[in-house]
């Protein structure tokens, strides 16, 4: 798998960090608030409607030793993978 392969599994993606999501974090809008709150200090987030398409992203992940955290994201009801991993080049 490419790092193009791997964008194309995720339905959306964006940096992470604060920018109001800890607010959510904390409103319970992650299945699993303490993963989404340790995923904090990682940098992108990737969602993914197939839960097919989150199992072959973390497989890419773990494979090329890349940290990253798991949880369900229910106000998008999809998948939601956070790691440091990113494809896009700062412009």
């Amino acid at each position: 798998m490419t790092p193009e392969d791997f964008d194309l599994l995720s339905d959306t993606q964006m940096a992470w960090g604060d920018k109001g999501w800890m607010a959510q974090v904390k409103d319970g809008r992650f299945e699993d608030t303490e993963i989404a709150l340790l995923a904090e200090s990682m940098e992108w987030a990737y969602w993914f409607d197939s839960p097919i398409s989150c199992i072959l992203a973390k497989s890419y992940l773990a494979s090329n030793k890349l940290g990253f955290f798991t949880t369900y994201d229910m106000g998008s009801e999809s998948w939601v993978i956070f790691t440091n991993y990113t494809t896009r080049v700062a412009a």
